[in-house]
């Protein structure tokens, strides 16, 4: 087991959850009502939660050694940029931020691929 990568895991997973907590406190009711109806859309919860799930095996993958957790890691965020993607083409109004959009997912996704083949 590697102390590094499991203070690197629980960072993580602490700092952007507290950061999230504190910041909806600060909000007035009606706007961390429209927040969370936002947040909880079924397209927004399911693209996210991929490329979290995905971000959270690589980095279980690093305490134990598993290369297949690496390779679902990857195949995971493909799909959740993807899928982020097509979702965003459908229901956006303005093609050109939809482009915009989707040309930046799919540079984040080389970045990513590119980052994992590099580093394992």
């Amino acid at each position: 087991m590697k102390i590094d990568a499991i203070i690197q895991l629980l960072l993580f997973i602490m700092i952007p959850t507290f950061l999230m907590r504190r910041s909806l406190m600060k909000m007035s009711e009606e706007d961390r009502k429209r927040f969370v109806g936002e947040l909880t859309k079924k397209s927004v919860l399911s693209t996210y939660s991929l490329i979290a799930l995905s971000i959270l095996l690589l980095m279980i993958g690093r305490i134990v050694d598993i290369v297949f957790l690496k390779i679902i890691s990857g195949l995971l965020f493909s799909i959740g940029v993807i899928v982020h993607s097509v979702l965003i083409w459908f229901h956006v109004s303005s093609k050109y931020k939809a482009l915009l959009s989707t040309t930046l997912g799919i540079i984040g996704l080389i970045i990513f691929l590119w980052s994992l083949w590099k580093i394992y």
